[in-house]
């Protein structure tokens, strides 16, 4: 596995050589920006490898609703909920990458949307900074290094439950690449929300799992593969308290 993810930080250090410019693609009616060193976020915003995650993730928001993307990357989710929730709602968009943070704003700006918040932090338990590994690839830069990568720099660090003012988030998206044993324990605790679709890799599999069990919440398995799983959670008490669902 090693030798794998070194081979495939060689190869994505490549394109890195080209000059960094800024390119659109239009998505479900959505103006996506990557950059010409980062070409593979191309496939990443098409949503080709998580197209079922993305579909229900929308299936949840309605006009009005309040989104947090945690690990936002250039938008996946962001731009198609900011699309989604339309101007009476918002989304609150936490990216820690410097490249994928800049692309991002680039695309709320062409798309003129005035309902998406970008955050250029990596959310975690305390606020500060931290040391933060960039990956060529784009979608694989992280604070914990699980996927390796080639430029240090530092990132400031926040808390969610800092951030986010709203009496009710109907979803919450996290994927943080090995950091999210981090942050569930202040979204459980402190953040009130209907749904959340959260990543997690090895090993905090199991002590995430732990953490969700609560007799509000109800977890359900959507993805397993050698590097971690997949969760769709619901906050029965939330839901049933609004009769929304």
């Amino acid at each position: 596995m090693k030798a794998v993810r070194r081979a495939e930080l060689a190869f994505w250090s490549i394109f890195w050589k080209l000059p960094d410019l800024t390119l659109f693609i239009e998505l479900d009616g959505v103006k996506f920006a990557f950059s010409s060193r980062r070409p593979h976020n191309v496939l990443v915003a098409s949503g080709l490898y998580e197209l079922d995650l993305v579909r229900r993730a929308m299936s949840v928001l309605r006009d009005g609703d309040v989104f947090l993307d945690v690990g936002a990357h250039i938008g996946a989710y962001t731009l198609r909920a900011a699309k989604r929730v339309g101007e009476s709602g918002r989304v609150y968009a936490v990216e820690p990458d410097p490249m994928n943070a800049r692309l991002l704003r680039s695309s709320v700006r062409v798309n003129g949307f005035s309902n998406v918040i970008v955050i250029e932090a990596a959310a975690s338990d305390v606020e500060g900074d931290a040391e933060f590994w960039m990956h060529p690839k784009g979608d694989m830069s992280s604070v914990s290094r699980i996927w390796g990568g080639n430029r240090l720099t530092k990132v400031r660090t926040i808390r969610l439950s800092k951030i986010i003012n709203e009496d009710d988030v109907r979803l919450v998206k996290v994927d943080v690449e090995g950091y999210e044993d981090r942050i569930i324990p202040d979204l459980l605790d402190n953040i009130k929300f209907d749904y959340a679709l959260i990543e997690t890799h090895t090993p905090h599999g199991k002590s995430i799992c732990k953490l969700m069990n609560r007799p509000n919440i109800e977890s359900k398995i959507l993805h397993v593969s050698a590097t971690g799983q997949i969760l769709w959670i619901k906050n029965i008490s939330s839901c049933s308290m609004k009769n929304k669902d």
